[in-house]
């Protein structure tokens, strides 16, 4: 240490925070002060308690402050700090809110409400039965006796939370919509005295999910589409969404058939035309799109479905009509089989109908095992229709 010692003029302190888990020496120079050297400083620190730095650590530090006319401080003490407890979190997949939904969002939002979430608690519930019991011996009469047993039931019970939205985004019904952390215990710290410090009980560890949201183990899926409001420690889904569809076999393996789930009301339909080019025909296959239902009929059947917000487990896209066959003539004496599937609950073809057809035709110029094996593979296959060529024999 030199041999001039250091003096600083002003007013120090010692400024130890809430938890006592760390403490300072603060230095404010100024004229009107006190004259403070190293064995001032020392007295100052270990009157409360703590232990004093090194002379050579507080010689520099009154230097720092001889120099400067701006408050200054050093730690002199540090504990160790609290792990506070941690609740459980969510990592969340969500989305932006669509670009041609943000009109509305401040109305929806402004209609769902205060969240609604719920616990289970599980209660312990007593049970009494009586039974009637045999004397141990023969002469005894039966006692009647009372068994209590005790059960564990789930009980459903409201949570209370502060109801601020913190963020907002867009879910889609089925998919993934976050990642639930586990919480963590906490660790106790300890003081600049030695005392040890608790973590801060939490009241409430669990983060909640209100309408719209599923938690499976770990994950979290959206059972609705719509805006994701997030709290501190809450989620939920207030609905809005558009009117979605999408296209299904219905049981005899050909006809297509729509699913409808209806949609907020102030978003316009699902365009007929992109339906009805889904399940339109391979022109290639010479089917006619005579087959598919009238355009207005299926737009008729959206807007019910959106008024009445109720879906359309299956609406056939095809026409009804039972199965068939017929022999056709052509120039050149050219003749064919037509056979037709049935569609949307009709008559299903049957083998019969096509020898009917044969021969109410009069026709014999045919291989009959290749057009058997031909009808066979037809009525088993995707095929909606079948155009066989007649009078040749050399297949």
């Amino acid at each position: 240490m030199p041999s001039n010692p250091a003096v600083a003029k002003g007013e120090a302190r010692i400024s130890i925070n809430d938890l006592e888990t760390e403490a300072k020496l603060v230095f404010e120079p100024g004229p009107s002060g006190q004259d403070w050297n190293i064995t001032a400083l020392r007295k100052l620190i270990t009157d409360v308690g703590i232990i004093s730095p090194t002379s050579l650590e507080l010689d520099r530090f009154l230097r720092k402050v001889a120099d400067s006319d701006q408050p200054q401080e050093i730690l002199i003490a540090e504990g160790d700090p609290v792990v506070e407890i941690t609740p459980e979190t969510v990592t969340w997949d969500y989305e932006g809110i669509p670009q041609d939904m943000k009109a509305v969002v401040k109305e929806v939002l402004d209609k769902a409400g205060k969240p609604e979430l719920s616990r289970i608690k599980t209660e312990r519930v007593k049970t009494e039965t009586r039974v009637i019991k045999r004397g141990k011996l023969p002469f005894m009469s039966p006692k009647e006796e009372t068994v209590v047993s005790w059960d564990k039931r789930g009980v459903s019970e409201p949570v209370a939370v502060d109801p601020t939205i913190q963020k907002t985004g867009f879910v889609e019904k089925g998919l993934r919509a976050g990642i639930v952390h586990p919480p963590m215990p906490g660790r106790p710290g300890k003081s600049i005295f030695g005392k040890t410090i608790q973590p801060q009980t939490l009241e409430n560890r669990d983060f909640f999910f209100g309408y719209g949201l599923f938690r499976e183990g770990s994950e979290i899926r959206a059972m609705a589409s719509g805006i994701l409001r997030i709290g501190a420690n809450w989620a939920d889904v207030a609905p809005l969404a558009k009117s979605a569809w999408e296209i299904g076999i219905a049981g005899d393996g050909i006809t297509l058939y729509m699913r409808f789930s209806p949609g907020d009301p102030r978003f316009p339909p699902p365009p007929v035309k992109d339906i009805l080019e889904a399940v339109s025909p391979d022109p290639a296959e010479g089917i006619s799109t005579d087959i598919l239902i009238d355009g207005e009929e299926l737009k008729q059947a959206m807007k019910r479905s959106i008024e009445a917000q109720k879906p359309i487990p299956a609406l056939p896209l095809y026409k009804s009509r039972h199965g068939g066959a017929r022999v056709e003539s052509y120039p050149g004496n050219t003749k064919v089989l037509r056979a037709w599937k049935a569609l949307a609950g009709g008559e299903p073809l049957a083998s019969r109908m096509v020898s009917q057809a044969l021969q109410d035709s009069g026709v014999r110029s045919y291989n009959i095992e290749d057009l058997r094996a031909r009808i066979q593979s037809f009525l088993a296959g995707p095929e909606l229709e079948m155009i066989y060529p007649l009078n040749r024999t050399g297949h």
